[in-house]
C-alpha cells in the first residue's frame, strides 16, 4: 500500500458518460454501401468511466462525477458503472438533454475503429453535484481532454485536499492549456502531440510535457506503445503482441491501470509494464467494458508474455487494505 495517505476513495472520475452503440464489420464501409454487422452490442463508454471501471474492477474504492440526459441509456450505464461497485453519488442526469452516444465502426481484421459522437453540445458537469467527501477523501482524480472549468474547479479543490490529478488528454480542446499546469500525471495520446507542440518526436515532447511540472508525463500511441517519464528516467513500453479484436478505448484502460500503478507506489518500470497489459487485454475483446480483466488474469497475462519480475505477481494480498466501498 501507498503509505501516503488513509483516504476513502483510491480514485474519483470527472468526465464525460457516452453510450457506446459497436458494430464489428469486416471492412470500413464503402460510401453508399449497405452493411450487416458481424457483431454488435451496447454499453457504457467514456475515457473517465472505462479507467474508473477499470480501477473498480481491481478491487479500488471508486467514484464517479458525471453528467447524462434523463433516459435510457443514462438509467443502462447507470445500473452497469453500479454493478462495480463505483460510488455514483455525483451521477447527475439533466432531463433537458439526450445522452451523449458514441456510434463505433470496428473492422474485424485490424481491430482499427471509427468513432462518431451524437453531438458535441457536451452535457454540463457540475461542481455542486460532486459530495464534499468525494473531493476531499480521494488519492486521485481522473478528468479526460474535456477540462470544462466546472470540472477543473473541482479537480483544484481536490487537490487542496491533497489529492493528485491525471488528465487522459486524446485530443487539445479550449481548457487543456489551464489543465495541463494543474495536473500531475499529463498522459497525452501521440495526436494531442502533433497538435499542441507541433511535431512527432516522442521523446522530446515528453520532455516538454514534464516541463509543465508534473510527476509522471506520458505519451500514448496505440500499437506503436507508449512513453513514460519522470523526474529520474524516460521510458519506452513496447505493445505487447496480441491479435486485437477492437482497439476502441485501449488508451482509457491504459489509465485505469496507470493508476492503480501509482496507487501501489510502483516504480516507473512496472507502472507502464501494468498498464500497457491491461489495455491489451482489452483489445482483445469487443467493446471496452465487455471484459475487464480482474488482478488474476493480469498477471497470467503478464507471465505468458514474459514479464516475469514484477511487484504485483508477488503481491499475494489485497495491496489497498481496502474495506467495503464506502457509502454517502
Amino acid at each position: 500500500m501507498n503509505p501516503q495517505t488513509t483516504k476513502r476513495y483510491d480514485c474519483v472520475g470527472i468526465g464525460l458518460s457516452p453510450y457506446d452503440f459497436t458494430v464489428q464489420v469486416e471492412r470500413h464501409p464503402e460510401t453508399n454501401s449497405k452493411n450487416v454487422a458481424l457483431r454488435h452490442h451496447g454499453q457504457g463508454g467514456g475515457p473517465v468511466p472505462n479507467a474508473i471501471a477499470v480501477l473498480a474492477r481491481l478491487e479500488c474504492r471508486t467514484a464517479l462525477v458525471t453528467t447524462m440526459g434523463d433516459d435510457i441509456y443514462a438509467e443502462q450505464v447507470y445500473q452497469e458503472l453500479d454493478s462495480y461497485g463505483i460510488n455514483l453519488k455525483g451521477f447527475r442526469r439533466d432531463g433537458k438533454r439526450r445522452s451523449l452516444q458514441a456510434h463505433i465502426i470496428v473492422e474485424q481484421d485490424s481491430g482499427n475503429r471509427t468513432v462518431i459522437l451524437n453531438s458535441d453540445d457536451l452535457p454540463e458537469i457540475r461542481p455542486d453535484q460532486a459530495p464534499d467527501s468525494l473531493l476531499a477523501e480521494t488519492k486521485l482524480v481522473v478528468i479526460d481532454s474535456r477540462p470544462s472549468p466546472g470540472i477543473l474547479t473541482m479537480a483544484e479543490e481536490a487537490k487542496r485536499h491533497g489529492a493528485e490529478v491525471l488528465m487522459d488528454a486524446g485530443s487539445v480542446q479550449k481548457h487543456t492549456e489551464d489543465a495541463l499546469h494543474l495536473v500531475d500525471y499529463p498522459i497525452l495520446s501521440s495526436r494531442f502531440v502533433k497538435d499542441y507542440f507541433g511535431h512527432s518526436n516522442m521523446e522530446r515532447a515528453c520532455r516538454e510535457i514534464r516541463e509543465f511540472g508534473g510527476t509522471i508525463a506520458g505519451i500514448t500511441m496505440g500499437d506503436e506503445g507508449s512513453y513514460l517519464a519522470n523526474e529520474d528516467a524516460m521510458l519506452y513500453f513496447p505493445a505487447f503482441d496480441i491479435e486485437p479484436v477492437d482497439t476502441t478505448g485501449a488508451g482509457d484502460v491504459y489509465h485505469g491501470g496507470l493508476m492503480y500503478g501509482i496507487l501501489s507506489g510502483w516504480p516507473l518500470k512496472a507502472i507502464g509494464q501494468f498498464a500497457s497489459a491491461v489495455a491489451a487485454i482489452c483489445c482483445m475483446h469487443l467493446g471496452v467494458r465487455r471484459h475487464l480483466p480482474d488482478l488474476e488474469e493480469i498477471k497470467e497475462f503478464m507471465l505468458e508474455h514474459g514479464v516475469e519480475k514484477h511487484p504485483v505477481l508477488q503481491e499475494q494480498i489485497d495491496i489497498f487494505g481496502n474495506a467495503d466501498t464506502p457509502d454517502e
